[in-house]
């Protein structure tokens, strides 16, 4: 099973050309990104600060970053998920989205505007 992480919106986006040239010029050695898809079953189903959070969003939009295997537990990996994660959120400033690991874990959610880290994870460890 591969390593990917998933930009998951709470509803379908419109693909915009500023999201289209962020991906074609992406030159990154850590991962690859996925267009813009639309889920026939989306959903987020995991731990947030000890709460579970299962959510649907029928049709929702999302994006993959399918980690290079020799590349996946380091903190530059992550660093740079970060930031390719808040530069599309910056695409679309007024979704809400979640940052999510192999389906399971979520580590970031931005909900009305308000962007929280999951204090229940370790994968902030050495990024601040």
């Amino acid at each position: 099973m591969g390593l990917t992480y998933n930009i998951q919106f709470k509803r379908k986006l419109e693909q915009k050309q500023e999201l289209t040239d962020l991906i074609e010029t992406h030159n990154n050695t850590l991962f690859f990104i996925s267009k813009l898809y639309n889920s026939t079953f989306g959903c987020v189903n995991g731990y947030f600060d000890d709460e579970l959070i299962d959510l649907e969003f029928e049709g929702a939009s999302y994006i993959s970053f399918n980690v290079i295997k020799e590349h996946a537990g380091s903190i530059l990996l992550r660093k740079s998920i970060l930031e390719i994660v808040h530069q599309i959120a910056n695409i679309y400033p007024n979704e809400d989205y979640y940052l999510i690991f192999n389906g399971d874990y979520i580590f970031e959610k931005r909900e009305n505007g308000v962007v929280k880290r999951n204090s229940g994870t370790d994968f902030y460890e050495g990024l601040d």
